[in-house]
């Protein structure tokens, strides 16, 4: 439906910073935290004069730049690395013509988690971990949850009501989730990460009560009730 290939331009992704500053205001803006695809000298230099701290992913091909003598890829640098251990690399280095703070960590497979950085180079990984929740979200809109790419709507302006209509579903969902939280016991996994998602717990129990409305009233209200909080 775009009339392009690939991912975004720098233009495109300066104008919706841009935007989120001008809406957020810059102050309130603790980080902003990007995948690999995102980084670039002119993103970066973008950033640094808008003054919003970065913690960008970077691909492990990256040619790094130290002392004026050039180390064929970040992870040349940083090979002997043992897996799962996380570091941040002394000083600043240049990576896309721009000054940063480099943090990495070795991951299974032989990859690696590597986060450019303006400053903060502390927070990177913790930082970085939040972005994750986008993924989620993507996922709660489409294979998770409500199908999204199914729908055969192609207009712009439909597609933009459909969104603004999921987004307001899938907050619902979470506060109904939180809700439900607030009286049971969350099972955690070994991994660390819950066995139902707080979206997932949500969105189970609005449909139930969608297909029981006549007798669930009580649990409707209250439903009810947690949207009329946002």
């Amino acid at each position: 439906m775009l009339n392009k290939r690939g991912n975004s331009s720098f233009q495109e992704r300066k104008d919706i910073v841009s935007k989120g500053i001008l809406i957020l205001g810059k102050d309130i803006i603790e980080c902003l935290a990007a995948d690999r695809e995102f980084g670039s000298g002119k993103f970066f230099r973008f950033l640094k004069k808008a003054e919003i701290n970065f913690h960008i992913r970077i691909k492990k091909t990256t040619v790094m730049t130290k002392y004026k003598s050039k180390v064929s890829s970040v992870t040349t640098m940083l090979s002997h690395l043992k897996l799962h251990k996380y570091i941040i690399v002394p000083g600043k280095k240049i990576i896309y013509n721009e000054e940063v703070y480099v943090s990495e960590k070795k991951t299974v497979g032989n990859d690696y988690l590597i986060i450019a950085s303006n400053s903060n180079p502390d927070e990177a990984q913790a930082m970085y971990k939040q972005r994750w929740t986008i993924e989620n979200l993507f996922g709660n809109m489409k294979t998770k949850g409500f199908f999204l790419e199914k729908t055969h709507l192609k207009e712009d302006e439909k597609l933009k009501k459909l969104i603004a209509l999921l987004t307001i579903a899938i907050r619902w969902c979470y506060l109904i989730g939180l809700w439900i939280e607030k009286s049971i016991t969350v099972r955690v996994k070994n991994h660390g990460r819950k066995a139902k998602s707080t979206f997932r717990k949500g969105l189970d129990h609005f449909v139930k009560i969608l297909n029981s409305f006549e007798n669930l009233k009580y649990e409707s209200e209250c439903v009810f009730k947690v949207l009329s909080c946002t």
